[in-house]
């Protein structure tokens, strides 16, 4: 290739480039914006699907069971390692110590917790995020409540050949678990999950399990709040965790990789840290997001808290929330609140939200003052100026002028 690129530049009368032996040393000057192109480029790098190139930190372990002994677990199949740990529910996790997870969470939490000691919070690291039978799941992570204490066990595949006993290990452990708790499982790791039992020719132990999956429940409160919707942002919102020295997410393929490449599994260590803080989270999220929906605590956002309790056919407590947060209250808050006060017959307050939510320009309460005032108090004047409003808003749609044309027939104009 560098012939070629000579030959080019021979056409073009251009020198040829030196060899790199030759190259002069960067600039003192510049080696600060090297460091900063190097940086960017392993951004990009973690960016791009996995490559080829990558080896990882850390000198080669001769075997899984090294890598084993490093990771302080134990071969138990061939191609497959097992880590186990305890978490005493004493410990704090964040600003809560694990206890609060046997506090109730209610059902307007995802459908809420059942039984806590028949429950399994769940956490998987893959090979992609496509899903489909080209993504392998070569970590399970499972967190199960046994006699006070939180038991976390860790299934990683060293080799490819694992995958049967990880799979048949882990639906062993899922014994007496009615329910399962994960964040984003039901669109990611559980079918995931099922494709993988299904190619080994397995039953699938997840399909008739109740599921808790808190990433609804907490994008539904915090969509629009916060700058996304990730574990990690609810962690550290709604928990307090600062992770230290943390894997990203994204990195642990390149780490799993580096692993069957080259024997280099250092980095896998940070593999199944990542993955058991992901697992002690899913405990303790609920009963937070528990105190979020009952009165829109931690800044969730009040209208979502109240479209949840209506759609649970609670529109009392929907009313209480959005009357609680008034001042926090959008148009669209406003005009929720305005039609809750319509629904139970408070036709004067409804009045005064509308008013507030119309001076923010929202079209939908324009119209309900319109509709009020033409057909509850009759006041055909004020009817007029709402409709023209709406009309100003909206521009003339069709309900529109059908309303203004009624209005001038009523008013004698016609």
């Amino acid at each position: 290739m560098a012939g070629l690129r000579d030959r080019l530049r021979q056409l073009k009368g251009e020198a040829p480039l030196p060899p790199p032996a030759e190259l002069e040393p960067l600039p003192a000057e510049l080696e600060p914006l090297a460091e900063r192109d190097a940086a960017l480029a392993g951004r990009l790098r973690r960016l791009r699907p996995i490559a080829a190139q990558t080896e990882g930190a850390g000198t080669p372990l001769a075997d899984e069971a090294a890598l084993a002994a490093f990771l302080q677990g134990e071969v138990v199949a061939p191609g497959l390692i097992l880590v186990r740990w305890c978490a005493p529910l004493q410990q704090h996790h964040g600003r809560y110590p694990l206890e609060r997870l046997m506090e109730p969470v209610a059902q307007i939490v995802g459908g809420g917790l059942h039984d806590p000691t028949r429950c399994a919070w769940i956490d998987t690291e893959t090979t992609g995020l496509a899903g489909g039978t080209g993504t392998t799941v070569f970590q399970i992570g499972l967190l199960r409540l046994w006699q006070g204490a939180l038991h976390g066990r860790q299934w990683l595949l060293s080799g490819y050949g694992g995958e049967a006993a990880m799979l048949r290990q882990f639906q062993q452990a899922l014994a007496g678990v009615t329910q399962l708790v994960s964040f984003n499982g039901k669109s990611f790791d559980v079918p995931l999950l099922a494709t993988r039992f299904r190619l080994q020719g397995m039953a699938d132990p997840l399909s008739g399990l109740a599921h808790l999956d808190l990433l609804h429940p907490f994008r539904r409160l915090f969509a629009g709040q916060l700058p996304d919707c990730r574990l990690q942002r609810g962690e550290q919102h709604l928990l307090g965790l600062q992770r230290q020295d943390d894997l990203p997410g994204a990195e642990a393929p390149l780490a799993w990789q580096a692993w069957l490449r080259g024997k280099r599994g250092h980095a896998l260590a940070g593999v199944l840290r990542h993955n058991q803080d992901d697992l002690l989270s899913l405990t303790l999220l609920p009963v937070v997001l528990g105190e979020c929906f009952r009165s829109a605590a931690h800044g969730a956002s009040p209208l979502g808290v109240a479209r949840a309790w209506i759609e649970a056919g609670d529109e009392g407590v929907a009313r209480q929330v959005l009357e609680m947060h008034m001042s926090r209250l959008d148009g669209d808050g406003l005009q929720q609140l305005g039609w809750l006060y319509r629904r139970a017959g408070l036709w004067s307050r409804a009045v005064i939200v509308w008013r507030m939510a119309a001076a923010k320009g929202h079209a939908a309460a324009m119209e309900a003052l319109a509709k009020y005032h033409e057909h509850q108090d009759h006041d055909l004047a004020q009817a007029w100026i709402w409709a023209q409003r709406l009309q100003q808003r909206l521009g003339r749609t069709g309900e529109v002028s059908k309303r203004i044309n009624r209005l001038r027939k009523k008013r004698g104009e016609e």
